[in-house]
């Protein structure tokens, strides 16, 4: 089984760490690793010897490659692949798929998103390829260049790189499907980098994972601990949670230097946006004033901040349109502009109705959000 390159193997940072938030609100009662089986979605088990398995999406982000080499089954439901290795029961990656289908609609609801119109909007393709895409110098075909400059990227200035990203990123996904079609044909066709997404969720139960870092959402979907090992997997909240982080990452329709930037994004956003939304516990606003912005985003603890991220974004999500708040996402994707230049240019606004900048934001953010009524 190919490896991942090199770029792809740092953990991808958008997790449930331990941290995650207050356990008050998940599901509880029964013991989660074996709920009853008329509970489970339908779907089947599938061998890796069987004919037509498919294999593990190995440019995933994430430390899912466990599952490139070490998966020999999955379940499919409707829209849940859960690949796992032999030692995992049936009936705990039947109770996965459950948990992950029966929390994604909630998720994407969540995030302005319908299970079909998030279909739509997913990459097609690995967003590496896009790289591939707006970099001309990668191709040295004259009829290449002619479709991407000509054809795709019409009245724009094509000799400028970061003109050619900044269109890129207001191509709809089908035009970009296109594009990306058409230039794979100049690739090794069996390499699975350049292989098409599942339009499923694709969850790997990773015997890499324990209590330390028991989930990690991914481009593909979730890398979660196996069930036995940490019974959080089972719990609806950390699915929300997770797949919240999916979602975020197709706003990454761009990567730069061969791996998805998404984690360079302040974690007071990407983890905070997934707590609040999954509905896990976050600071009491009267608590803000000994946490700063700087505070959460310099923290050596990356967990040590989880409900305070939750009401950072909190903040910004009751005063602001969520589109906005996830424009951010892709803004900031082709590594274009920075963060900072990305918040200001989107005109935020603070609880007074007031237009707001990243560094008013955190000057600010401990006295507004405790004068927030």
């Amino acid at each position: 089984m190919k490896k991942y390159p090199l770029t792809l193997l740092a953990v991808f940072v958008l997790s449930a760490c331990g941290g995650g938030g207050d356990e008050s609100n998940t599901d509880s009662g029964t013991d989660p690793a074996t709920p009853p089986s008329s509970n489970y979605v339908s779907g089947n088990v599938v061998q890796s010897g069987s004919n037509g398995y498919l294999e593990y999406p190995t440019t995933d982000i994430g430390s899912g490659y466990y599952c490139a080499d070490n998966s020999d089954k999955y379940f499919e439901s409707a829209s849940v692949i859960v690949y796992a290795n032999s030692a995992v029961s049936d009936n705990d990656m039947m109770a996965v798929a459950t948990n992950v289908q029966n929390n994604a609609e909630p998720a994407y609801n969540a995030m302005k998103f319908t299970e079909l119109s998030l279909s739509d909007f997913k990459p097609e393709y690995s967003p590496q390829i896009a790289s591939n895409l707006i970099n001309y110098r990668e191709y040295n075909n004259q009829s290449v260049s002619e479709y991407v400059y000509s054809g795709i990227y019409n009245q724009v200035e094509w000799h400028s790189f970061y003109e050619i990203a900044d269109h890129y990123q207001s191509l709809s996904p089908k035009e970009t499907l296109v594009a990306n079609e058409y230039l794979i044909k100049f690739h090794d066709q069996d390499d699975s980098y350049f292989s098409k997404r599942s339009k499923k969720i694709v969850v790997c139960l990773s015997p890499g994972m324990g209590n330390s870092r028991f989930a990690e959402g991914t481009f593909h979907g979730i890398n979660f601990a196996e069930p036995k090992a940490d019974n959080r997997v089972l719990q609806s909240v950390y699915a929300k949670h997770e797949l919240i982080h999916h979602v975020q990452m197709q706003h990454y329709r761009i990567s730069s230097g061969g791996a998805i930037l998404i984690y360079s994004l302040p974690r007071w956003l990407t983890e905070g946006q997934a707590i609040y939304l999954a509905g896990q516990s976050i600071a009491k606003r009267s608590e803000v004033s000994s946490t700063s912005i700087d505070d959460m985003n310099n923290a050596l603890d990356l967990n040590l901040y989880y409900p305070e991220y939750g009401l950072a974004y909190s903040y910004i999500h009751l005063n602001n349109n969520i589109d906005a708040i996830n424009s951010l996402y892709t803004k900031t994707a082709s590594d274009l502009i920075s963060f900072e230049e990305a918040f200001d240019s989107i005109g935020l606004k603070n609880h007074y109705g007031e237009v707001m900048t990243y560094s008013s934001f955190k000057a600010n953010y401990q006295t507004w959000v405790a004068n927030w009524n």
